[in-house]
């Protein structure tokens, strides 16, 4: 797996979120290196669920591809600790039916989004339709797997990759 690089970080000491694309670069590490050059330096946190309602309750995402970005973080981050067994909360419906609204079903990978989406809001009938498209061959296990849970009507969150 290769590393996650989030548009949108939270500092270490003030919890201020700050986009990456606004920051001056001041030097560059090399991923997985051993170097101990900035050892001293705190890294700047993941945001926490929390932190991305914030974000969209303050907004700190003023453009579409921001919001975007959030809304779909923001729904990965709710469902990973129901993935892990931790909680059985679902994904906020608010949040997902926004989300909805800035896929681009033209687009392969946001139409299958776009797919998982309204089947967890249980809009199998949506999902089926958006299911009915000339996939990429790659895509053949997400699509099979959300098919399958689709015509179950199960909303339950999966691990879909």
């Amino acid at each position: 797996m290769l590393p996650d690089e989030p548009w949108l970080r939270r500092h270490p000491s003030n919890d201020e979120l700050f986009w990456t694309d606004e920051c001056e670069e001041v030097a560059v590490e090399e991923p997985w290196g051993d170097s101990d050059d900035y050892a001293e330096i705190p890294f700047a946190d993941e945001p926490s669920i929390e932190d991305y309602q914030r974000a969209l309750a303050t907004g700190v995402a003023p453009s579409h591809e921001k919001e975007h970005y959030v809304r779909m973080r923001l729904w990965w981050a709710t469902n990973d600790p129901v993935r892990r067994g931790e909680t059985n909360t679902l994904s906020d419906r608010e949040n997902l039916l926004k989300l909805l609204t800035f896929l681009d079903d033209s687009v392969p990978d946001q139409r299958l989004m776009a797919a998982e989406v309204c089947r967890e809001l249980g809009d199998f009938d949506r999902a089926s339709v958006l299911l009915k498209f000339q996939f990429p061959k790659d895509y053949d296990d997400a699509v099979n797997l959300i098919k399958k849970l689709n015509e179950q009507k199960d909303v339950s969150v999966r691990q879909v990759a």
